[in-house]
């Protein structure tokens, strides 16, 4: 594989109705070919079984013997010949930037439903500025959150669009009502809200790219945390619409201050630390959840907020004014001579799953990015994370300091 500062060998450049093929260049190992091709009436990209033996069977991501294939809407306009040009396209990049197998199959593991989403999503935009297809469902579509795959129906998803609209109702529709503003929507399959009769319907507010991004990162970081379908029904039927409502005002006061968002949320890449397992700092049941990783290059400074968006609070330890346990988890000193005045998400915070991106950040004692500081900013004490040595963090690159917990004070917590 040519370097990130070398010229791509993959060649993608007119696609054939059927087929268009690319390999990989591995820096070791053996080489495979990755292609786009119709299959029925949908674009289809398939990437060999060797590439992804550690790959788990996940719906239409299958494994076994065959191929693990990437499938696209069948839908107009994602049947058009042009479509499967951008497909190849756009993987072209993403295979040029394999450099081994295990990066190929990581990719296949924990990427790809992401990818296929942004590459519908945009060329859905693309489609709907030039208006040259006739509006239907598909001019709805935005993305979808796969469901884990403890559901014993087909693999479900929870899916942020507009809502459908009958064809003779937008035909007498007007060319002015036609552009009006139109609210996004949240719908939970009905295996998810069994007190329903129906799918549940939760309004998320009208389309800009940076909400809808931002929301999907948040959606995607409560699916990830559930184990099992109790814990899935639970969120769908009491809290989606005050996770929407928090991650909306968490969204609009980072707009309002202004903040560069160099980072995103995804599955954590960093192995839990068996040493705080056996000192039962972690529970012994602890699995990899999710982290934050570096989107834009650079010695950045993490400072955990959250207040003035009402999902993180301070409190002052004591034995009458305990933090609940899952509180304890995260709690961080914020006054350089009290270590008892904490800040902890809140409650409503760790239940509907919208925690401040720097309390999302993972431990790790050897070589972290950052380290843990106090600052005053504003002229308030606030916990900081700085650039460990000046450390230059890198896209991709995940976010990490040590916890220190071995040095911290034990406060009993209130289960």
């Amino acid at each position: 594989m040519s370097n990130a500062c070398g010229a791509s060998s993959i060649s993608a450049s007119a696609v054939s109705f059927h087929r268009v093929s690319m390999k990989t260049e591995f820096h070791q190992g053996k080489n495979y070919s990755v292609a786009v091709l119709m299959k029925r009436d949908r674009f289809v990209v398939k990437v060999p079984r060797n590439v992804f033996l550690a790959t788990s069977s996940s719906g239409k991501y299958s494994c076994g013997q065959s191929p693990f294939e990437i499938t696209f809407s069948s839908k107009q306009p994602f049947r058009d010949e042009k479509f499967g040009k951008s497909i190849a396209d756009k993987l072209k990049t993403v295979v040029t930037n394999w450099q081994s197998d295990i990066q190929a199959r990581r990719w296949c593991q924990r990427e790809c439903v992401k990818w296929k989403d942004d590459v519908q999503e945009k060329w859905l935009r693309g489609n709907e500025r030039k208006r040259k297809y006739v509006h239907g469902d598909t001019d709805n579509f935005f993305f979808m959150v796969q469901v884990p795959r403890f559901l014993e129906k087909p693999v479900q998803h929870i899916t942020i669009k507009f809502p459908s609209e009958g064809t003779k109702k937008r035909q007498k529709t007007s060319s002015s009502i036609d552009n009006r503003p139109r609210d996004l929507y949240m719908y939970i399959p009905k295996a998810l809200v069994p007190s329903l009769r129906n799918r549940k319907r939760v309004k998320v507010g009208q389309y800009s790219e940076n909400w809808i991004h931002f929301l999907r990162e948040h959606l995607q970081y409560v699916v990830d945390r559930w184990t099992k379908l109790e814990d899935a029904q639970k969120w769908c039927q009491g809290l989606a619409k005050k996770f929407v409502k928090l991650v909306r005002r968490y969204f609009d006061e980072m707009r309002k201050r202004k903040e560069c968002k160099f980072w995103e949320i995804k599955k954590s890449e960093i192995p839990v630390d068996p040493s705080y397992v056996r000192k039962e700092y972690f529970p012994k049941d602890v699995k990899t959840g999710s982290g934050l990783f570096c989107t834009k290059e650079g010695a950045h400074k993490i400072y955990f907020g959250g207040e003035k968006m009402g999902i993180t609070e301070r409190i002052l330890r004591s034995e009458e004014n305990r933090v609940t346990k899952v509180q304890g988890w995260y709690q961080v000193q914020v006054h350089p001579e009290d270590e008892n005045l904490v800040d902890v998400p809140t409650t409503e915070s760790t239940n509907c799953g919208v925690v401040h991106h720097a309390f999302i950040v993972n431990h790790r004692s050897e070589n972290p990015t950052h380290d843990l500081v106090i600052e005053k900013l504003e002229g308030k004490y606030i916990a900081c994370l700085v650039p460990h040595n000046g450390h230059v963090t890198t896209v991709g690159e995940e976010f990490c300091f040590n916890y220190g917990y071995e040095r911290s004070k034990n406060v009993p917590t209130k289960e």
